[in-house]
């Protein structure tokens, strides 16, 4: 583990109980030139979207909007909403034409949004029908039985102008049949296998992304009983890729998150993105990486409550949280971060850096930066922790550059953590009133 790992891990951990340990924590982050450090974190959009709580559904980005699709709280769904904001939800139709279901998949595709297979009927049938929309409202049926077998809690991605199908499940315990199997079409109608036996082992529950021009699946659930051997659980934090499809390459075996089913995984800013999901317990956790190698911790606990069968997609240049469930509750929560805080390695100048020294920190009416020489006629920005920029400072006055230092009257700005950006550099400090 990381020297800075434990460091953060240990002044996070006690943070809370002074005010002296926040400004410890500050301070000890400040002699850490090589890496950029503060918390993650996740801003509530909406508590309680227009759409029911619900898990099991699917959720895209299609014509700058936010899209739920189908799912499943106490029945099973086959509405869809959708959302140019995250906190304002529109219902496109109470009733699609394809049957109500939980476990399908959906992609964006060739100007469409598309339904693929999923779980219907007491989730004991599953589906291999393809449905596509221009519009979320009305609904054709590209095939009614795709050449791949039916199933739930597969993935779907789009890779090189193709939809691919990956994984999954069919049956209920003890009748159940996990795959490992991988398809791809051009038009969602007519579809072909690209290996009916990946390298990774058959399940569900797993998340995929494309990533680095390569299709990624990551972690996932096994189950087996019969008549003959005793039930076996398997959960997965091992870590594959391919660049066609058919031939995969383990890049890890075991993650440093630990290994579960039902996470949400996207590709923002560089990285791949894992969100909660479960192992022995629900979890809500957020990790990166950007190799699928190795892997770094953002937060252990997000703002958003421990779930499953959650969604995440990128959206507004944020990553979004929707919905998902801690039995017995459903969630129809909706949540956002724009990934800043997060352990960077930072950019070095070839001239003298420009670090600014800060204080007091935490500060209250005032923030007083020291630039270096060099710097003082460069541009300030300051943050608040969701990216929203909220102050610039474009010159620094002739009094100013004698002083080699600028005041920033904190007036109207509410206590929290905050950012200061000056060129390439990065500091975080804390408002108190």
């Amino acid at each position: 583990m990381k020297l800075s790992t434990i460091i953060r891990n240990f002044f996070t951990k006690h943070a809370s109980r002074t005010r002296m340990a926040t400004f410890l924590l500050t301070a000890v982050f400040s002699l850490l030139p090589a890496f950029l450090f503060a918390q993650m974190e996740w801003i509530c959009a909406t508590d309680s979207a227009g759409w029911l709580p619900r898990g099991g559904y699917t959720s895209v980005v299609f014509d700058n909007k936010i899209w739920v699709i189908g799912g499943y709280d106490t029945i099973l769904r086959n509405d869809v909403w959708y959302s140019i904001d995250g906190m304002n939800w529109l219902c496109a139709t109470d009733s699609a034409e394809w049957s109500p279901r939980t476990g399908h998949a959906s992609v964006v595709f060739d100007n469409k949004i598309w339904v693929l297979g999923g779980c219907s009927v007491n989730h004991t049938t599953g589906d291999n029908d393809v449905w596509f929309s221009t519009d979320g409202v009305n609904w054709t049926c590209a095939t009614d039985s795709a050449e791949w077998f039916r199933r739930g809690a597969h993935t779907a991605v789009i890779f090189n102008n193709n939809i691919w199908v990956i994984g999954g499940t069919f049956g209920y315990p003890p009748l159940i049949h996990f795959y490992n199997d991988v398809w791809f079409s051009t038009n969602g109608v007519n579809w072909y296998c690209a290996t009916d036996s990946s390298e990774w082992s058959p399940r569900d529950g797993q998340t995929s992304v494309v990533f680095d021009n390569k299709i990624w699946i990551l972690g996932g659930y096994y189950f087996h009983e019969d008549n003959d051997t005793i039930p076996v659980f398997l959960l997965y934090n091992d870590v594959w890729n391919s660049t066609d499809g058919a031939n995969w390459i383990c890049a890890t075996d075991s993650a440093e998150w630990s290994k579960r089913d039902g996470h949400t995984m996207v590709s923002f800013n560089n990285k791949m993105w894992i969100m909660g999901g479960m192992d022995s317990s629900y979890r809500n956790d957020v990790w990166y990486s950007g190799n699928g190698v190795n892997w770094i911790r953002a937060t252990d606990s997000a703002g958003w409550s421990a779930r499953v069968g959650h969604k995440s997609v990128v959206f507004n240049g944020k990553i979004w949280i929707t919905g998902g469930y801690h039995m017995p509750y459903y969630f129809n929560d909706v949540w956002y971060s724009t990934g800043l805080g997060i352990e960077e390695e930072s950019t070095k100048l070839d001239a003298e850096p420009l670090t600014p020294e800060i204080y007091p920190n935490p500060a209250r009416s005032f923030l007083a930066i020291r630039l270096p020489p060099t710097a003082y006629r460069s541009t300030l920005k300051l943050f608040d922790i969701s990216g929203k920029l909220i102050k610039v400072v474009n010159k620094v006055t002739s009094a100013q550059e004698h002083k080699q230092e600028v005041r920033i009257s904190l007036k109207g700005i509410n206590q929290g953590i905050y950012f200061l950006k000056l060129g390439t550099e990065v500091k975080k400090f804390l408002v108190v009133k």
